[in-house]
């Protein structure tokens, strides 16, 4: 048979040795002195990585791996609802994606489970994300081909047939003729995955950056704080905090005192109070509420994505266009 493919590139190993080319972006390696072209990309620059780490946020799929989540009542009932419905088949093609690791590494952990062996003799990354080309029908399959199509036989994607070689060609092709007129079928012209990329345009770098808004908004940090480490970057932060205390150039000072005293609080606390987000980098008067809001609204956006993703991720669906 061809070699298992795949709608976006696969995950290369974390320990690949693999190098990038600009020229033809694309990546090669190095065996016997010559540069041999590698199908896949680095594992965080694999859309399949983020389809795990957003099912990894979602609080229904921790509870349906056994982990201890509080529910209200009413968060119950839905995840009751939503284990009959989606839960159910999640846990069986994606297993517990929360085992124990020895190594705290989401890419050596990631790579571990993709190459997990599977009940239908294929990896588990592959079993789930990859197009097999038996569904081309270019040739007879093995026992091992039927084997490897299992999951989608029970579905109904497949209906196998056995033809016995004691028959003539023309004694075969009227019984097979006879079984199509039974068969019902749904044409598509596109071949898919068990679990088929929702949109092939959204990239990994949007995936990661608006994960990481709502990691950081679940920590507890604002959507200020949030937005200005995705607009300014972390270490500028933090000149930018450090700085204001010295000069004002992001927090006017006047600005800074009146806050002090109107909140009656110690300067210290105000660092700390800074240092989550709850103040600006910014000047006083428009300028800095017009930042604010465009800082918050940045953040805001991100946040709503990643929730977006992690709901649909729970119902195996991913990743939504932004």
């Amino acid at each position: 048979m061809a070699d298992i493919y795949f709608p976006k590139p696969a995950p290369l190993s974390p320990n690949t040795r693999a190098r990038y080319n600009s020229d033809n972006e694309s990546w090669y390696i190095k065996q016997k002195g010559r540069e041999r072209l590698v199908k896949g990309v680095p594992t965080a620059d694999s859309l399949y990585y983020w389809w795990l780490q957003y099912l990894k946020r979602s609080e229904f799929y921790k509870a349906a791996c056994g982990l201890s989540v509080n529910f209200s009542e009413n968060r119950k009932i839905e995840y009751e609802a939503w284990y009959s419905e989606y839960g159910e088949r999640l846990l069986s093609d994606f297993g517990n994606i929360f085992k124990s690791s020895d190594t705290q590494d989401e890419l050596t952990d990631f790579w571990r489970w993709w190459n997990e062996d599977t009940n239908t003799n294929w990896k588990r990354g592959i079993h789930l994300f990859g197009i097999n080309p038996v569904q081309q029908m270019s040739d007879f399959l093995s026992f091992d081909d039927v084997c490897e199509i299992e999951t989608q036989i029970h579905k109904g994607d497949y209906k196998v047939i056995a033809i016995p070689t004691n028959l003539t060609k023309n004694s075969i092709r009227h019984k097979v003729a006879k079984l199509l007129k039974q068969l019902e079928v749904t044409p598509s012209d596109e071949i898919k995955a068990l679990y088929h990329p929702a949109s092939l345009k959204v990239d990994c770098v949007s995936l990661g950056n608006c994960l990481a808004a709502y990691d950081a908004r679940e920590s507890g940090k604002s959507n200020l704080q949030i937005g200005a480490e995705f607009a300014f970057g972390k270490t500028t932060v933090k000149e930018l905090k450090r700085d204001a205390r010295k000069n004002g150039k992001s927090y006017a000072a006047e600005a800074i005192q009146r806050i002090v005293e109107a909140k009656k609080i110690p300067v210290e606390e105000f660092d700390v109070s800074a240092d989550r987000g709850d103040y600006g980098y910014l000047d006083e008067g428009k300028e800095r509420t017009a930042k604010k809001n465009y800082l918050n609204v940045k953040a805001s956006r991100m946040i709503k994505k990643a929730k977006a993703n992690i709901s649909a991720v729970e119902k195996g669906i991913f990743p939504l266009g932004h």
